[in-house]
């Protein structure tokens, strides 16, 4: 009995071996019937039956019991087996070695496969999630770079299509790719030096030829146009008070005003001449109401012109006086100087007859003189009062000029005195002098009938010729 008890202590013993806490290798004692000798809990009763033991356990694992039926034990190749069972669809590992010196014992050993799998498959969960992370960090930093990427060339494609359009406003160069930033301070360089260009150049002119994809080249064509020049009153005075630069600041606030007011009427800047400006109008764009917009951009200029005047920017100075002469006729326009330079301009008589009607301003102390062909194609829109047959400077034969007082609507002091002097004017005509004066003093502060009454005195003292048709000879430009 005392044998029997040791060595099942020493039995009892083996089923207690664990590898550490938590250890789910279950480790037996059997013989090669598959009989187990050890105790699996020590509720398992053991029985000595003469020289054999015999163990009643009170709840058999499936596992151990499957690998106590199963074919590992039958199994004659060395003093090891081992094999894989399936117990409610988890794989258990079984090992059965013998145990040296007995009778056909085997130290048997059951284990899930989850047990050495466990961390493996937690290690793979981990790589996945780390892959998985690292995926969609590396996707969404190619993602931002693209987006970067895209904004950039976005910037240099928009930057090139307002180009196109002869938008040259500068835009931020501004972006994390230095290719990229040096492609769009490329451009901004070169809007930079076209910005400039611009200021030389109608932009009407050079946005015609692009849409033609047309390159400028040395020649012309007649074409009817309008033609204004204007120039400044009292600036030559002005100049001798101002300093080089204050009196550019003035003239460019004044030519500023003059220029949007010209191109908000469809006029084309042609030149300046100092404070002197030429426009055009239908050239290089096409407007069949040219005569119109050129005397609605007389109006226009006298409105920006006097606020201007009365704003801070003019800084206390007096408001200068401008004068206009506009002239309709068909002349030459197109590109004209040397090869290598050349400006788009408009040549011929009725350009140099639109420049006298301006210097015919100051000899009837008017403030803009139209041509007859203006007043023909723009009757009816604006008041105008005819002025005399007058052959310029440059010209024998005589061209009826008459001042544009307004529109329609608006307020005109002179109006009276206008329509006056046009009936003092025919009878001017018909050599009816005395009748002409007597009309004419009734206005002494007119300036134009001043002009033909100091005229007609000195005809009535001096009567004209037989020949003579009514036509002022002007010898001054």
């Amino acid at each position: 009995m005392v044998r029997a008890a040791l060595l099942a202590s020493a039995i009892d013993s083996v089923s207690e071996l664990r590898l550490g806490p938590g250890d789910p290798h279950r480790i037996f004692l059997t013989n090669a019937d598959g009989r187990l000798i050890t105790r699996l809990s020590p509720d398992d009763r053991l029985t000595l039956m003469g020289d054999d033991l015999r163990i009643s356990p009170a709840r058999l694992p499936a596992a151990i019991a499957l690998a106590l039926r199963g074919p590992l034990l039958d199994q004659e190749q060395g003093v090891e087996r081992k094999g894989e069972l399936t117990v409610d669809g988890e794989r258990w590992l079984a090992t059965f070695r013998a145990l040296a010196g007995s009778q056909d014992w085997f130290v048997g050993v059951v284990v899930p496969e989850s047990a050495y799998t466990r961390e493996l498959h937690a290690l793979r969960w981990r790589l996945l999630v780390a892959c998985a992370v690292i995926t969609a960090l590396v996707l969404l930093g190619g993602a931002a770079v693209l987006i970067a990427l895209r904004r950039g060339l976005g910037q240099i494609g928009g930057g090139a299509a307002r180009m196109r359009i002869l938008d040259f406003a500068p835009s931020s160069t501004e972006t994390a790719f230095r290719d990229v930033q040096d492609v769009l301070s490329g451009l901004e360089q070169a809007k930079t030096a076209l910005r400039g260009m611009g200021k030389y150049a109608p932009l009407d002119l050079v946005r015609e030829l692009y849409a033609q994809n047309r390159e400028p080249a040395l020649g012309g064509e007649l074409r009817e146009l309008s033609i204004l020049f204007s120039d400044l009153e009292g600036f030559t005075s002005l100049s001798e008070r101002l300093g080089p630069d204050e009196l550019a600041q003035v003239l460019g606030l004044y030519l500023e005003a003059m220029t949007a007011a010209i191109r908000s009427c469809g006029g084309t800047i042609d030149k300046f001449i100092g404070d002197a400006v030429m426009a055009l109008w239908n050239a290089p764009s096409l407007r069949p109401d040219h005569a119109r917009l050129a005397c609605s951009a007389i109006l226009a200029c006298r409105s920006a012109t006097a606020r201007l005047y009365a704003s801070s920017a003019w800084k206390d100075l007096p408001p200068l006086r401008t004068r206009f002469g506009v002239h309709r006729d068909v002349v030459m326009v197109g590109h004209f100087g040397a090869p290598e330079r050349f400006s788009y301009t408009a040549l011929g008589d009725g350009v140099n007859l639109a420049s006298r009607l301006e210097g015919l301003c100051k000899q009837y102390e008017v403030d803009a003189i139209v041509s007859q062909p203006v007043v023909d194609a723009a009757q009816g829109e604006f008041l105008f009062r005819r002025l005399d047959c007058v052959a310029v400077k440059g010209r024998t034969a005589g061209v009826w000029v008459h001042e544009l007082l307004g529109a329609p609507g608006d307020e005109i002091g002179n109006l009276r005195a206008a329509r006056a002097y046009e009936a003092a004017l025919d009878a001017y005509t018909t050599r009816d002098f005395a009748a002409s004066i007597a009309v004419l003093a009734q206005h002494p502060d007119d300036g134009p009938s001043r002009v033909l009454l100091a005229r007609c005195r000195e005809l009535l003292e001096r009567p004209p010729p037989p020949h003579w048709n009514g036509v002022h000879v002007a010898v001054a430009k």
